[in-house]
């Protein structure tokens, strides 16, 4: 197995590639990916297969459209943030930025304990909602995608309109009860582990669960 982080747009998005043993590639929140990223792949005889968005956030999917129109590969986020990727006000475009805005109108929803598999690869979906209503976390053997849910010592934002606080505390409520040391690959930012965070990160050391 292959895999790169890639770090690009002025928003300093990460981006994470993965090759299987049988060449077929995985991107992660293709933010803005130059076409260097593309022919370093091609380089490796690797084919784009799938696409795994944590949210539908702009500065994580910018360059979704133009790689599924590229390479056809299928698009994979949570039905709670489909309407984003239509949608440029949706996808804090309007915060963010609005040039070159491609709609992505094929893609596959998933939900709480799906899992999306190609090879050797087998990617476990974790709804975490709070970030935005459709935030997920991709787990792939001690991995943890986290996008914008966790990052080094802090959460994600809720200054979308389907952001939820309490929905995030309880989301970081059941990262902290997942019992292996992961490595946890941020959406933005440096890695960390998550028996570093429960350690370091003050909404890790807190009780924040919101019974309902």
């Amino acid at each position: 197995m292959w895999m790169q982080k890639y770090i690009s747009s002025a928003y300093e998005t990460n981006t994470y590639c993965l090759i299987s043993e049988k060449n077929n590639a995985v991107i992660i929140d293709p933010a803005e990916i130059d076409m260097g990223v593309i022919r370093e792949l091609n380089e490796k005889g690797a084919v784009i297969r799938k696409i795994l968005l944590t949210h539908g956030h702009f500065d994580h999917t910018k360059s979704c459209a133009e790689i599924v129109r590229m390479t056809g590969a299928k698009v994979f986020v949570h039905a709670s943030d489909e309407a984003k990727l239509a949608d440029i006000d949706l996808a804090m475009g309007s915060k963010l930025d609005k040039k070159n805005f491609e709609p992505i109108l094929k893609y596959q929803v998933v939900t709480e304990g799906d899992i999306i598999e190609i090879d050797e690869f087998r990617f476990y979906v974790m709804h975490t909602p709070g970030h935005t209503a459709g935030s997920v976390i991709y787990r792939f053997k001690d991995i943890l995608f986290t996008g914008d849910t966790i990052f080094k010592e802090t959460i994600g934002a809720t200054n979308d309109r389907s952001s939820d606080l309490q929905a995030l505390f309880n989301s970081v409520e059941r990262i902290k009860a997942l019992d292996c040391d992961f490595q946890i690959l941020p959406g933005h930012g440096p890695e960390t582990t998550l028996y570093y965070e429960k350690k370091n990160n003050f909404y890790f050391t807190n009780n924040w669960l919101i019974v309902d």
